[in-house]
């Protein structure tokens, strides 16, 4: 079962994304694959159903994965 995980990106935000979209880099520095869409509701939603990252989205910095959880509570 995949987990929800809390992150810090390099700019200072956090957001709850799934594991699935964690990665690691030829450098070791670990990234979260965010998907393209404008509405928070379709990025809520894509959380909630650990949607398996695609090609178009974008990779981000994170500075630390700061919590994890089997559920996503709003």
């Amino acid at each position: 079962m995949s987990k929800y995980i809390v992150v810090a990106f390099q700019t200072n935000e956090v957001a709850v994304v799934s594991e699935k979209w964690l990665t690691t880099d030829a450098d070791e520095r670990k990234n979260v694959l965010w998907p393209p869409y404008k509405s928070t509701s379709k990025i809520n939603m894509a959380v909630r159903q650990h949607l398996e990252p695609e090609d178009s989205w974008l990779s981000c910095g994170i500075r630390r994965v700061m919590y994890s959880a089997g559920k996503f509570i709003e």
